[in-house]
């Protein structure tokens, strides 16, 4: 019998975004005896550029940082790629495990910069959760040759709520949506608000 397989979305999913940005900005603004808005600052001024949030790549931002602190890439990216910078939801590792255990196969399923999503998997500590042919990273994972690659019957896990409806009405996975934000519901697709409550 083959493994059952998750796919992980991961930021907002697994990946605690905001806690890490926090770290990120804070870092970044001891290192460059800024503020934390003036670091914003700077990250807003670059997102503004692109064409969705998550084309975020950064090398380019840090750059950015560079340019506007006066400060040695180098020593930015140290301060930056700093394992404690980078945050998992609580329950993210205990689950993972868990699911493991259980027998299934784990993959990811992200949209985002390839090197910066995995860079982000090793960072947190987690690489080694998941099947390397399941590690879908896309620029754009809506896009329907992106879809195609992923392995019918998965379980697909996603905080975005395009996302889930747009591969719930495929018929191809079975699709979870993770709302940690409020108690609203999709119809018809089990909705959950921590990790620990996936269940089959």
């Amino acid at each position: 019998m083959t493994k059952k397989i998750i796919l992980f979305d991961m930021d907002r999913t697994i990946y605690d975004t905001k806690s890490s940005g926090e770290k990120i900005s804070q870092c970044l603004a001891e290192i460059s005896q800024k503020t934390v808005e003036e670091i914003k600052k700077i990250q807003i001024d670059y997102t503004s550029g692109l064409e969705s949030s998550t084309d975020f790549d950064p090398d380019e931002f840090l750059k950015e940082v560079e340019k506007e602190t006066k400060v040695d890439l180098e020593t930015l990216n140290q301060a930056f790629f700093s394992s404690k910078n980078f945050v998992l939801y609580p329950e993210a590792k205990e689950k993972l495990n868990k699911l493991l255990n259980e027998g299934y196969s784990l993959g990811i399923f992200s949209e985002g910069v390839y090197e910066w999503q995995m860079k982000k998997l090793i960072l947190t500590g987690i690489i080694n959760y998941f099947d390397k042919n399941f590690i879908f990273i896309g620029r754009r994972k809506l896009s329907e040759d992106f879809i195609k690659k992923l392995p019918d019957g998965a379980t697909i896990i996603d905080d975005k709520k395009e996302v889930v409806e747009k591969l719930g009405a495929l018929g191809r996975f079975r699709v979870i949506w993770i709302n940690r934000i409020n108690d609203e519901t999709i119809s018809g697709v089990k909705t959950i608000k921590s990790l620990l409550e996936i269940t089959e």
